[in-house]
């Protein structure tokens, strides 16, 4: 039996691209390419642009600064909750969490400018961050610039404080990749 050159294509197609995916689960960054994929903008920054110096440490240093205004669209069917996350994937920084939210109705499109520790939606609870305090910590290099991520995760089922609180970024979004129906990322970059 002799395949024809269109089918062994396909073949090798298909072979590559699962073998792709499997080894972007097994790395954990938590970069998918799907086609429910969220959509999270700010009315601050571009994505890959600048966040603005008000929502960062500088110049004083301090990390109560107001959290972004974020927007999103695209909540696919059969979500339970959403959960927001803003870390710092840059090797000096480890995946350093700055905002971590459980508990966001999946009927909510967007969050306030400074919605973090006095506007939060009703079911809405922050987690702690890498900082040791919940809400919402200002990015604040140790030096030079990072570039942040935030991410929004559409989840089938409620995720507790127990199950996240305590991780770094990259184990938090592995975590919630292995079960999220759909995500989305902004990023910025500081200073």
């Amino acid at each position: 039996m002799r395949i024809r050159p269109v089918v062994a294509l396909l073949i090798l197609f298909l072979s590559g691209t699962f073998a792709c995916r499997s080894e972007d689960a097994e790395t954990g960054d938590g970069d998918t390419s799907s086609a429910d994929d969220l959509t999270i903008v700010s009315s601050s920054f571009e994505n890959g642009e600048a966040i603005p110096a008000e929502y960062g440490c500088q110049p004083d240093g301090g990390i109560d600064k107001p959290s972004i205004p974020l927007n999103w669209s695209g909540i696919p069917e059969g979500t339970r909750e959403l959960v927001l996350l803003m870390d710092d994937p840059d090797p000096v920084a480890e995946y350093w969490v700055h905002w971590l939210v459980v508990g966001l109705s999946p009927d909510l499109s967007s969050l306030a400018e400074g919605a973090s520790g006095t506007a939060m939606p009703a079911g809405a609870e922050e987690l702690e961050n890498t900082f040791g305090r919940s809400g919402y910590g200002a990015p604040c290099p140790p030096s030079g610039s990072h570039t942040y991520r935030v991410q929004l995760f559409a989840m089938p089922e409620a995720v507790t404080a127990a199950d996240l609180e305590g991780r770094r970024g990259d184990r938090v979004t592995q975590q919630l990749m292995s079960t999220a129906l759909a995500s989305g990322r902004l990023e910025g970059v500081y200073p």
